[in-house]
């Protein structure tokens, strides 16, 4: 993909993603492993550390001049991010909680951001080694075990129940996710479902349909 002068080679994202998420799983299959609490008391393990080394060097040795912008990173003030027309963003390990509890529910997500818009992403899933990727202009894909696979995607229909499937580590948060959403989106008709029930009956079908939805959402989270 050309843009703005620079060349971006889809699947290097896609390897650097993988390249994450074997360093995770290194860490992941250990008896124990470091891990702390950042400021807002969340969790941080030697395992987000590891990836957030990894992807920040391998995405600078291809784009040298775009910023990156990651969970990890020291805080940027926003008067200097406004004024990036493209950078990237990532989360190293989403779903620390998971990570923590050893239930594999965890993924590396790395978009790349033009004009607050996403136009790359990438969501791969360590212990599924399964990869989405979504690129502007193209089919999202599906990669497992060196096959790929279209996504295809059920038209939504304005009268359909919108069901937003999360992680249930913050189950007790579904009130407080649903109002947000709701204020996001202004969709009456949503159901967040976090319960563990809800979560398994959903798994089948919710890996194929999160790759925009992640990006967006931190979209939406960074423009704040």
């Amino acid at each position: 993909m050309q843009i703005e002068n620079i060349d971006i080679n889809v699947n290097k994202v896609v390897n650097i993603a993988i390249d994450a998420g074997k360093e995770i799983l290194r860490i992941y299959q250990q008896d124990s492993f470091d891990q702390q609490l950042k400021l807002d008391k969340s969790p941080l393990t030697e395992a987000d550390i590891a990836s957030h080394n990894l992807i920040t060097n391998q995405l600078q040795k291809i784009t040298p001049n775009v910023p990156i912008l990651s969970e990890e990173s020291k805080k940027i003030p926003w008067n200097v991010r406004k004024s990036w027309s493209m950078y990237w963003l990532i989360d190293p390990l989403d779903g620390t909680k998971e990570f923590i509890k050893k239930n594999g529910e965890f993924t590396v997500n790395i978009a790349l951001i033009r004009q607050n818009d996403p136009i790359i992403g990438v969501v791969h899933a360590p212990v599924l080694n399964q990869t989405w990727v979504g690129e502007h202009g193209k089919s999202a894909i599906k990669i497992e075990q060196g096959s790929i696979t279209t996504i295809k995607t059920t038209p939504y229909k304005s009268t359909e129940i919108c069901q937003v499937v999360g992680s249930r580590s913050h189950a007790g948060d579904s009130n407080i996710i649903k109002e947000q959403i709701q204020k996001l989106y202004d969709n009456k008709l949503l159901r967040v479902n976090l319960s563990e029930k809800g979560l398994q009956k959903s798994r089948k079908i919710s890996w194929d349909n999160t790759l925009k939805s992640t990006i967006q959402a931190y979209k939406q989270i960074d423009s704040r």
